[in-house]
Formats: C-alpha cells, structure tokens, sequence
C-alpha cells in the first residue's frame, strides 16, 4: 500500500507511525523532502529547525522498545508560526 505522507491528515499519520505502516523518521523525511522542493518558491518556511531526523529516530526506537505513543506521536508540525523565539528568524 502506498500512502500519501503529505497528503495524510495528524490523526492519520499517528496512527500509521503507532501501527508500524511507516516509522516517523519517514514521515519526517516526507515533509522535509516537500519543504526542500516547493520553499524556494514559496517561502514559507523561514527557519528549518535541525534535529527533526534525530527526533525522529528516537521515537522511533522508544516504540520498538515498548514506549507509548502520544495521540500525536512524532508527526511534524509547524504548529505557532506567528510566536517570536529567541534565536529562530521570523517573518513576523
């Protein structure tokens, strides 16, 4: 089955990373792939945070390990585009 990463909605992606369909460290590739094709020409993407990958691994290995997963479990986000943080660039 092939399935729609960028495509798929928070609720469906947790549960496709919950059952093992796809790990969350190719859920994080998936939309890192989409920012790096479609940014450049629209731009909204100001500030790439690093270590989503590393993330991504680590909550990858605590599910094999047993651990529980959240009802977001490791899906990306972009969620408070509009909040100033110390250090990051913003558009605001």
């Amino acid at each position: 089955m092939t399935v729609d990463l960028i495509g798929a909605d928070a609720s469906k992606l947790a549960e496709l990373i919950r059952s093992g369909e796809v790990s969350s460290v190719e859920v994080v590739q998936a939309y890192l792939d989409r920012i790096e094709a479609t940014n450049p020409r629209m731009n909204a993407v100001v500030t790439r945070i690093d270590g989503a990958l590393e993330a991504a691994r680590a909550a990858d290995e605590d599910l094999a390990a047993g651990g529980t997963a959240g009802p977001l479990h490791d899906v990306p986000n972009r969620l408070d585009p509009a909040r100033v943080r110390r250090g990051f660039r913003s558009c605001v």
